[in-house]
């Protein structure tokens, strides 16, 4: 049984003849946070009004006009160059505009979500994106067939994946290797070894 995220102790309980099992995992907060997704960081170009001045004075100041005038004259003889002056000198200008972003991991499918649900999901993306398109009463009702089918399918998915958790379980009870990789598995955390 799993208990909510936010409560400390998750309680695994298995009547068995041969071997009964109780495992009570005590978690903490720093393990939470281990557990979570890796941020990543990335400069990005935003274009911010108040700082409109200060980009059009970087592109007025004399070293860029420099640089201007150089790929202007290069563009007779090589247009690459020309073209990679001109785009370091836009560049060097929107310094003053960089901005540090966040970008979050993209998060991993679960195991029950194969490449039936993949192709599901695909396919009501698709409609999602034809109804938003033509807005007609017959791709509406295509969109909505096709959501429900696809939520039908994961639901379905779901709950075969998590009926077969306590039998995969109640299996591999003889070997112990396998029974605690699974138990890990199951509660989803990572227990440090002792």
């Amino acid at each position: 049984m799993k208990k909510r995220l936010n409560d400390p102790v998750m309680i695994l309980w298995i009547e068995s003849d041969h071997l009964p099992v109780s495992l009570t995992v005590r978690t903490t907060q720093a393990d939470r946070q281990l557990s979570r997704a890796v941020r990543q960081k990335v400069e990005k170009l935003v274009w911010d009004a108040d700082k409109a001045q200060l980009y059009s004075d970087a592109l007025r100041s004399r070293e860029t006009q420099e640089k201007l005038t150089r790929a202007t004259s290069d563009i007779d003889v090589d247009i690459n160059n020309a073209v990679g002056l001109l785009v370091e000198f836009l560049q060097s200008a929107a310094d003053c505009m960089k901005k540090e972003v966040t970008i979050n991991s993209p998060k991993r499918e679960a195991e029950w979500f194969d490449a039936e649900c993949v192709q599901a999901k695909k396919e009501a993306k698709s409609r999602l994106r034809t109804l938003r398109r033509y807005m007609t009463e017959l791709t509406r009702q295509c969109f909505v067939d096709i959501k429900r089918q696809y939520q039908k399918l994961v639901r379905e998915k779901k709950r075969k994946y998590k009926n077969s958790k306590p039998e995969l379980l109640t299996r591999d009870i003889i070997n112990t290797k396998l029974f605690w990789k699974e138990v890990h598995s199951w509660l989803g955390i990572k227990l440090k070894q002792l």
